[in-house]
């Protein structure tokens, strides 16, 4: 990946910097950005889903969603995640759903 005198990459199509979160792949466009998601992202995940279940007095996991919020924050210059074989460049893509577990 061709990247800048201080290590930024503009294109997301190379892997130089991802890390996985459950079955996703998120790219970033630094090392600096991709350090910053992982020290950050399991505080956002407990406080998102403390914060959703509090609000609607049930138990929820908003694992996955506080992971996309959080990468929106920390990744400023594109979007690039994977699942599986699909690649969503926009978070327009991505559409989540409630699931109730008994």
């Amino acid at each position: 990946m061709a990247t800048t005198k201080y290590g930024v990459a503009y294109a997301f199509d190379e892997p130089a910097f991802e890390t996985y979160f459950g079955e996703w792949v998120f790219r970033f466009s630094s090392m600096k950005h991709k350090e910053r998601f992982c020290s950050l992202v399991q505080a956002r995940v407990d406080w998102l889903s403390d914060s959703l279940s509090r609000r609607f007095k049930y138990p929820i996991d908003a694992a996955e969603l506080a992971a996309f919020q959080l990468y929106q924050q920390v990744e400023t210059r594109g979007f690039y995640v994977t699942r599986n074989t699909m690649v969503y460049r926009s978070p327009d893509e991505i559409t989540f759903s409630v699931v109730a577990y008994g």
